[in-house]
């Protein structure tokens, strides 16, 4: 097989003259056989798109509490989900566990110094801009500090006020039920 839905695929015409064609395109179903004209029968064995089997990209959020405030920031204009407010939090690194993520990704965007409390949730979600599995955890802070732009503490009351993505749904919920 070729590289990420590359495949060789024999074709015979009807002389029995073989060559190769190269299909450029990611093939979901197994296809076996394709009459692609009188004589002639397109070959190939069976292939599974890679692409489709792709895995979610890995994302961990920090949400971080203080008395009945929690951590938030709004998405710039330009990127994904534009303008919607976020926890800390971003994508892991190879070979780096969802906790250390979270508190690196909050410490990179906030500058705050956090630990994992425990965890609240893990949601797999579709956006248009791709697969999602992220993992939410309960932060608190390490020492207190004025957190980086665009982050701000907001009580925990005023969330459900506030645009989050759909995939933040499942831990909005937690929170309001807690506060």
């Amino acid at each position: 097989m070729g590289t990420r839905g590359i495949s060789d695929v024999s074709v015979l015409t009807g002389a029995g003259l073989p060559f190769l064609v190269r299909m450029i395109a990611p093939v979901r179903t197994a296809v076996r056989a394709m009459v692609c004209a009188p004589n002639m029968v397109m070959v190939a064995p069976s292939m599974t798109s890679t692409a489709a089997s792709t895995s979610p990209t890995r994302i961990a959020v920090a949400v971080v509490c203080r008395q009945q405030q929690v951590l938030v920031g709004q998405r710039s204009p330009d990127a994904p989900l534009a303008g919607m407010w976020e926890f800390p939090g971003g994508k892991l690194n190879s070979g780096e566990s969802a906790e250390v993520a979270a508190v690196r990704e909050c410490r990179e965007e906030t500058g705050l110094q956090i630990r994992v409390k425990e965890t609240l949730a893990t949601v797999q979600h579709q956006y248009a801009h791709g697969e999602l599995e992220l993992h939410f955890f309960r932060c608190e802070l390490v020492a207190d500090a004025p957190p980086t732009r665009p982050f701000r503490w907001v009580e925990t009351s005023a969330l459900g006020e506030m645009e989050f993505p759909e995939a933040n749904r499942e831990v909005l919920d937690i929170l309001a039920a807690q506060a």
